[in-house]
């Protein structure tokens, strides 16, 4: 597609506020691609394991699940786990994306899923399941995730286009 860009066309950049920018509802910004977390059939609840490699180490509370791609780290290629705690995190736009990192190398990783354990947990969003469909807003109520690890598997939930996704996870149901 050429959205009428002509060869040789000189573009200039607007700039704009810093969270109008980062605010992908605005002129139909393109969102993130992460698992869908409206499908509960990919929700699968895991034991803990007596060994595990130091990136698949979690704490308590909301953890973020992806690729470390650092050619150098002894995770490399491997799907580590980010703990973040309890806490509400815009998956799409959060003012700490850049703290999702590898546990090893401390180098940016970039979330596909989401795992929780020891604690009560939300979403609301805006998401988009494919090309001419109009976006759908989707929320949970609260559910608890005991001791023990609850993910959502991205084979059996999918995975789809997010313009927004708020994950609330707290330590307590709030009353």
């Amino acid at each position: 597609m050429s959205y009428g860009v002509e060869e040789k066309s000189r573009l200039e950049l607007a700039e704009s506020s810093e969270d109008s920018f980062r605010d992908p509802g605005i002129l139909g910004g393109c969102g993130t691609k992460f698992v869908n977390v409206s499908n509960n059939e990919g929700l699968k609840r895991c034991e803990w394991a007596k060994t595990a490699p130091e990136w698949r180490r979690v704490r308590g509370g909301l953890v973020f699940e992806g690729k470390c791609t650092n050619s150098t780290c002894k995770a490399k290629n491997d799907i580590v786990a980010i703990s973040m705690g309890y806490r509400t995190f815009d998956v799409v736009c959060d003012k700490d994306i850049a703290k999702t990192v590898c546990p090893i190398c401390k180098q940016y990783v970039q979330p596909t899923t989401c795992g929780f354990n020891n604690c009560w947990w939300r979403f609301e969003g805006m998401k988009r399941d494919g090309e001419g469909k109009p976006p759908q807003f989707c929320q949970s109520d609260w559910k608890q995730a005991d001791n023990a690890y609850h993910y959502f598997d991205k084979n059996i939930s999918g995975e789809v286009t997010w313009l927004r996704l708020t994950l609330e996870v707290v330590k307590k149901i709030p009353s």
